[in-house]
């Protein structure tokens, strides 16, 4: 009896030294995750990278890391891959970095937004963009065909886009959205000022810096209210890169209709 409890001792013992090793070496809890570098390079399942940003398979999983393993979570894998998915689809081939960047930050602003001043319960990230994005909705093939190699990317426009996607969530990039929590194509904008024959956006507040070039005005949405004819945006336009130009609901209409900023 006295020879088992020396054993499971001296076995505590072992345990608690071996802990304090490897506290001192800076590698006091390592959660197995998929690690990324800071330009959105797939390093693998293992952080040997000191400077690998790290998302993991679970919803709430938390990474603690000492001195000498500063990996820094970025939340989880399906989040991180659907922003990416997201830009990926939501851009023409060969677009530039600054719109699929800015396409991440509207789906991060909007969340923030919903978690605020939401109603109904908060969103993860993922949600967020199937709900706003189009292309979760409309077939689009890219949005497809990103996940086939993901997280490896298959393009240069699928690195683009992991990249962009990483680097946000890390804070690594200022917000080239200008804040925005939607985004439109400017294709769009213009086949619906074509639609309506006389060139105008109606209902947001396009600034003449944000058209892109595109013969397009911006001129008030016109409703019948309950008393009477009512004038208003309902969006604002905040910045314009690529072909894409980003909007947030227009503040006006947020405080007027005491509608949602999302």
């Amino acid at each position: 009896m006295i020879r088992k409890q020396a054993l499971i001792l001296q076995s505590m013992w072992r345990l608690f030294l071996f802990s304090v090793f490897l506290a001192l070496n800076g590698h006091a809890q390592v959660l197995q995750g998929h690690y990324f570098n800071e330009q959105g390079q797939y390093l693998g399942t293992i952080g040997k990278n000191p400077q690998a940003y790290m998302v993991s398979d679970a919803a709430h999983a938390q990474i603690q890391t000492g001195k000498r393993a500063p990996a820094i979570a970025l939340g989880t894998l399906d989040n991180l891959l659907c922003l990416a998915a997201v830009a990926y689809a939501e851009t023409f081939p060969q677009s530039p970095f600054v719109e699929l960047a800015a396409i991440v930050w509207a789906v991060v602003n909007n969340n923030r937004v919903q978690h605020t001043g939401g109603r109904g319960m908060p969103e993860t990230l993922w949600q967020t963009a199937y709900r706003i994005a189009q292309v979760t909705k409309n077939g689009n093939p890219r949005f497809a065909a990103f996940y086939q190699s993901a997280p490896l990317p298959a393009d240069a426009d699928a690195t683009l886009a992991m990249r962009a996607a990483v680097r946000v969530l890390a804070g690594l990039e200022p917000d080239w959205s200008g804040r925005a929590t939607l985004w439109e194509g400017s294709n769009a904008l213009y086949q619906q000022s074509r639609w309506l024959k006389d060139k105008f956006t109606y209902g947001i507040e396009l600034k003449p810096a944000h058209t892109l070039g595109l013969p397009i005005k911006a001129r008030q949405w016109l409703e019948f209210g309950p008393d009477g004819w009512w004038t208003f945006y309902r969006y604002q336009s905040t910045a314009a890169h690529g072909r894409t130009v980003f909007l947030r609901v227009h503040p006006d209409f947020v405080r007027t209709f005491h509608a949602p900023a999302y």
